[in-house]
């Protein structure tokens, strides 16, 4: 306890820190230590201008933002000194990407400068003249004499998950079209000519993140307007949207690969247009996520700043930007789960946008609820308990309860798969991600053999969020899945996942999925209110740890749930 001899207790004290974060006034770095804004610098401490020499080996970002929210510098440097000390604590391994060993970490109200072994990462705030008009920003710069720009990747990752999840006001549009946030890289040929007097400084030219997207959809180079006649390679100007911080080893061989976009070999669909593909690498089924979008097509790269319908631009601009950050999100999350009831990455590729993940030889375990609910099922030992279940009604809702002794996999089975999806979650737990959208769709089945090891394996983390010790704003999740408690403007935890595990204890118990309701606000009120599927008596079950287990993890009040269920 931090508070020792004030009267509070361990509870109190959570809450009590719990609230301070919510106001920025102190926001957690580790698991006793806590920054302190307020207490902070203007300036930097010492003088930062001697690290700072341009070379050729330094890349440049301007983010433009139509206002700068309270507490979003605040929560940025918070996040950047944990995961800092992540990288300190941690020992290079082949899947990691961008690792600093820190000579040197300054920060003040406003930014941040690393120092490290042959160069440096510089972030911090810049009032930007952009069309005549002067708004807030941020400045990045990165250094490396070995031409290492993963940092840069590495920083605008946390900056757009930073206002995606705690600022998402900042993702819409101004009234003529334009985004509050707006990504820039300057074009590094303008630089490297250098300008014939000080007033052509300005001369330089700065490319619209979301038109590289675009551009690099299908070519290695864009025009500038400065000079035409000789195009920039994408791959120098923005490297990160060539995963260039990623191992070499997780690039897949297109040559190995063998994929088909037809409709035979469709698997089923994700949210934003991704389509899951069953496909073969070196051989091995593996399934292929595809993220799709709108090319630019039938024109060359320079096409980009000639189009004359601006909107259709922006559209075909903004669509692929939003395609690639969710892929980058997926990928990087994917990249960094090592564990045995985790779905692991195969590789990635970036024409076509896609990355390859196992394929689970069974499909979900809804499907295989759903053919052992009908008794349609492949494997032996049809359920004879079926016509054991009946629906009864409560407080208007179509509540299911479970027959006697009626268990669609055996108790042996629902044993291991509920003890390995608690597994999987607890490892995600550990590494402070919150996976959002638990459900028997995104478990995979490997196998429905008890002397198997590995029976299944969590998968999709499309909306999956890392809470860095402050919880996550959002409304992410499936009804009937989700927790109530996740509403918006409300900040949540891991427990949230624990609701969603419950639920998922449910329809192994049962075969059925936790049903309330068919319209989402219906579910929420019902839920909110306390009321849950029902199972029966323990008798009928004949599974009281998991029963027991369930009810505490649906509990109304989320501070009485476990962190794990393990």
């Amino acid at each position: 306890m931090l508070l020792v001899g004030t009267g509070f207790t361990q509870q109190n004290e959570e809450q009590y820190f719990q609230f301070l974060a919510k106001f920025e006034i102190a926001l957690p770095v580790a698991n006793d230590s806590y920054l302190l804004p307020h207490l902070l610098p203007y300036k930097p401490a010492v003088d930062i201008h001697g690290f700072r020499q341009e070379t050729n080996n330094t890349l440049q970002r301007l983010i433009k933002m139509s206002f700068v929210p309270a507490g979003f510098w605040e929560r940025f440097i918070a996040r950047m000194l944990i995961s800092l000390k992540e990288m300190d604590l941690q020992q290079r391994n082949r899947c990691s990407t961008f690792r600093v060993r820190r000579n040197q970490t300054i920060y003040w109200k406003e930014g941040l400068l690393v120092t490290f072994q042959g160069g440096y990462l510089s972030v911090e705030s810049s009032d930007i003249s952009w069309r005549r008009k002067k708004s807030g920003g941020i400045k990045i710069i990165c250094q490396s004499d070995m031409r290492d720009f993963s940092a840069m990747a590495f920083i605008t990752d946390h900056v757009h998950s930073l206002i995606e999840q705690w600022f998402p006001a900042l993702t819409a549009s101004e009234s003529d079209g334009s985004l509050l946030v707006e990504q820039y890289a300057p074009c590094p040929l303008c630089a490297s000519l250098g300008p014939q007097s000080p007033a052509d400084k300005a001369d330089v030219h700065y490319f619209n993140m979301e038109d590289c997207v675009l551009a690099a959809v299908e070519n290695e180079h864009i025009s500038c307007p400065q000079h035409v006649e000789k195009p920039v390679l994408l791959q120098e100007l923005v490297p990160e949207l060539f995963m260039t911080d990623f191992p070499a080893r997780l690039f897949l061989e297109r040559a190995q690969l063998e994929y088909s976009e037809e409709a035979s070999h469709i698997l089923g669909q994700g949210g934003s247009g991704t389509v899951i593909y069953r496909a073969r690498y070196r051989r091995c089924p593996v399934a292929i996520k595809r993220f799709h979008f709108k090319k630019c097509q039938k024109q060359p790269a320079r096409c980009l700043l000639s189009v004359p319908d601006t909107m259709v631009r922006h559209l075909r601009s903004a669509d692929a930007y939003r395609s690639f950050t969710e892929f980058r999100q997926e990928a990087s999350m994917l990249r960094s789960l090592q564990h045995p009831c985790i779905v692991y990455l195969v590789g990635i590729n970036i024409h076509p946008l896609c990355f390859a993940l196992q394929l689970a030889p069974l499909g979900s375990l809804n499907t295989v609820l759903e053919e052992k609910r009908k008794g349609r099922g492949r494997w032996h030992g049809a359920l004879s308990q079926l016509d054991g279940l009946r629906c009864r009604s409560k407080r208007g809702s179509c509540v299911t309860v479970a027959g006697r002794g009626y268990l669609p996999l055996g108790h042996m089975m629902t044993f291991k798969v509920a003890y390995q999806i608690a597994a999987g979650l607890a490892y995600l737990h550990r590494k402070s991600i919150i996976f959002c959208d638990l459900k028997s769709d995104n478990i995979l089945v490997w196998s429905l053999e008890e002397r198997d090891v590995v029976n299944i394996k969590l998968s999709d983390y499309g909306i999956s969020r890392q809470s860095f010790h402050e919880g996550v704003l959002g409304v992410e999740g499936t009804p009937g899945y989700q927790a109530p408690e996740v509403r918006p403007g409300i900040v949540y935890d891991e427990k949230v996942d624990m609701f969603s595990y419950g639920m998922l204890l449910y329809e192994l118990l049962t075969g059925r999925r936790p049903s309330l309701g068919h319209h989402q606000l219906q579910i929420a009120k019902k839920l909110s209110k306390g009321i849950r599927p029902l199972l029966g008596s323990p008798e009928e079950v004949q599974f009281c740890c998991l029963q027991t287990l369930l009810t505490e993890c649906w509990d109304t009040k989320p501070e009485k749930v476990g962190a794990s269920p393990l």
